[in-house]
């Protein structure tokens, strides 16, 4: 890691990121809002050059996990695009790689078209940014980097400890306010559920792994912050999501095949009594109505008219509230969104923008499970490791989109960020292939 004092970068950043946190100011009428943060989050430029972006990556980019309000997003954003420009330009690069260039370039009018279609500007302007544009900025970040597998190892473990620590703030929290659910520092209880979904099998893969007593006690404690945090954010289908990420797991790894199989053998048997109990619970013969899955499935019948006008552009961006709720007034739910990440691809960018936001991650997943099949086990299993866990979990959360949208905001950034290490990671082997546009 390369530290130095970087002064230039940090007047450059300062009224920059000023000016973003005034701006998310002047939202709330409140212009005080975030400007300290703001100068908090500037400081790491004071501190650490931004011309090395790896060095920005390793040391700070976890940390935008911590919280997902807009000013600590917008500063650590910005840091990101800065100290990847100045890298650039410090080593004298003159080209980029993007990787599914054609996807790319047919994703960005489609989404300038959804934007500009949109009924409330301020919500898609910052879905446009956080839930796009900067994860796949990210992404194609990460692919420029050049990256060893103990730096990337290093980031991972920094994150899965990042989520730890949100972890046990939230289970503090919950004991102490006495609410249902809790997110410590996140808006949103279902997008910090699929974060923790998304790197509980990392660590659960260190641990089992771990080969002094010390290295296990760490990894375990890491992994049950995150569990903890999952649990208290009752979020079922991420729970569910868990057990999918395992089993795929256990295909390609016996020891945790030997280790999970009770806890998969049960989830199995204790299926069929939740599926029913959760019908009856639904067709109102239960002890209490399940309003989430009634509220899912209005929202679904409801939606199939507006899915079948404006399947091919979609509805504009962050569109979905105001027009459910003007086109079903006495709608049980509100409608914040369809609770599906596809249909609310379909409804916020159009088909093909769903068509090609859904072939890029497949297409990813799909050749890491054929680098899986073909990879040697004694080349390099801390590697082998880290692709399994990042595509289990993936896979897991692909499944738990059918019933809800958490490829978004921060959980969107982290997703496209595992996908790029994930890359990173294979991309020195020769079974890995370089993806295909």
């Amino acid at each position: 890691m390369t530290l130095s004092i970087g002064i230039r970068p940090f007047l450059i950043a300062v009224p920059f990121i000023l000016a973003l946190s005034l701006t998310a100011g002047l939202a709330v009428e409140d212009s005080s809002y975030g400007v300290l943060p703001a100068l908090f989050i500037a400081g790491i430029a004071f501190l650490v050059s931004l011309s090395h972006f790896k060095t920005y990556v390793m040391l700070f980019l976890p940390l935008m996990f911590l919280s997902s309000e807009s000013y600590v997003f917008h500063g650590f954003a910005f840091l990101l695009l800065l100290s990847f420009v100045l890298t650039w330009l410090r080593e004298g690069r003159l080209e980029l790689y993007f990787p599914y260039w054609g996807a790319l370039l047919l994703l960005f009018p489609l989404s300038v078209v959804a934007f500009m279609r949109a009924e409330q500007f301020l919500h898609a302007r910052t879905s446009l940014l956080f839930s796009l544009y900067y994860p796949l900025a990210v992404f194609i970040f990460l692919q420029n980097t050049d990256w060893q597998r103990r730096e990337i190892k290093f980031v991972l473990r920094y994150i899965t400890a990042i989520f730890a620590l949100v972890g046990y703030f939230s289970l503090g929290y919950y004991l102490t306010a006495g609410l249902e659910r809790i997110a410590f520092g996140w808006s949103s209880y279902n997008l910090v559920a699929a974060a923790y979904g998304l790197v509980l099998p990392l660590a659960l893969l260190e641990t089992v792994y771990a080969q002094q007593a010390s290295h296990r006690i760490a990894n375990l404690l890491i992994s049950a912050g995150i569990f903890i945090g999952l649990l208290v954010t009752q979020t079922r289908a991420i729970m569910l999501a868990t057990l999918i990420a395992i089993a795929y797991i256990a295909r390609f790894d016996r020891k945790v095949l030997r280790l999970f199989l009770p806890l998969v053998i049960a989830a199995l048997i204790a299926m069929p009594t939740l599926i029913f109990e959760r019908m009856s619970m639904l067709l109102g013969r239960g002890v209490i109505a399940d309003w989430s899955a009634v509220g899912r499935i209005e929202v679904w019948m409801n939606s199939a008219g507006l899915i079948a006008d404006n399947w091919f552009w979609g509805i504009g961006l962050e569109s979905f509230r105001k027009i459910y709720i003007e086109m079903f007034p006495k709608s049980l739910t509100m409608g914040i969104h369809i609770h599906n990440m596809y249909l609310k691809w379909l409804l916020d960018y159009g088909i093909i923008a769903l068509l090609l936001l859904t072939y890029m991650i497949l297409s990813m997943l799909r050749r890491a499970h054929g680098w899986l099949k073909t990879a040697s086990k004694e080349a390099d299993p801390s590697r082998r490791r880290m692709v399994l866990a990042i595509n289990g979990a993936i896979v897991a959360l692909m499944v738990a989109s059918l019933v809800d949208a958490y490829v978004s905001g921060l959980t969107a950034v982290l997703l496209f960020a595992l996908l790029g290490f994930q890359s990173r990671l294979m991309a020195n082997d020769s079974l890995a292939g370089e993806p295909q546009t």
